[in-house]
């Protein structure tokens, strides 16, 4: 059984994923984080769920405020990362809260990111496998308000505001 560890480093606010066999030995971590200056709202990076395939990939939902940056490695031959890498960065939408997606190997490699959100407060809540034995789709929820962007798809909430959130489900 491969055990999986998701922590918060208290001081910089940064989040990790940590993979480990049964016996504790690590197998590989990885740091997901970035910078915001603002100087009004919190900063704060968060996983918020993972889930793993049958691949032994492993997928995770967060938030992030200001802009974040990924390793991004093609992946390769069953799913394993190939070079060349690439620095993947996302900006949130007016320095508000938006959401990541990313993907890691079975190395740790980062082989897929996304962000989506929008002016509003948006926030990513949890992953699941459509199969895990056959990874193919995935999909996350969260909630949201006034808009989000979704890979050029913009939704729209239904109650309008800054109090008041809306939920979302995506296929991926």
């Amino acid at each position: 059984m491969k055990k999986v560890k998701i922590g918060l480093t208290v001081l910089a606010l940064s989040t990790y994923v940590l993979k480990a066999q049964t016996t504790q030995i690590v197998r590989w971590a990885n740091t997901i984080g970035g910078n915001s200056t603002s100087t009004t709202v919190r900063v704060e990076d968060a996983i918020k769920g993972m889930v793993e395939d049958g691949k032994s990939n492993t997928y995770v939902i967060g938030n992030y405020t200001g802009t974040i940056s990924f390793n991004e490695y093609t992946a390769g031959i069953n799913g394993v990362a190939q070079t060349p890498m690439t620095i993947k960065t996302f900006n949130s939408v007016s320095g508000s809260q938006d959401v990541f997606v990313a993907r890691y190997d079975i190395n740790g490699n980062c082989t897929f990111a996304t962000s989506i959100g929008g002016a509003g407060f948006d926030e990513g809540n949890a992953i699941c496998m459509s199969n895990p034995a056959t990874p193919s789709d995935f999909y996350i929820t969260g909630m949201f308000n006034l808009s989000m962007t979704v890979e050029g798809t913009t939704l729209n909430a239904i109650n309008s505001g800054y109090q008041v959130n809306d939920a979302f489900i995506i296929r991926y």
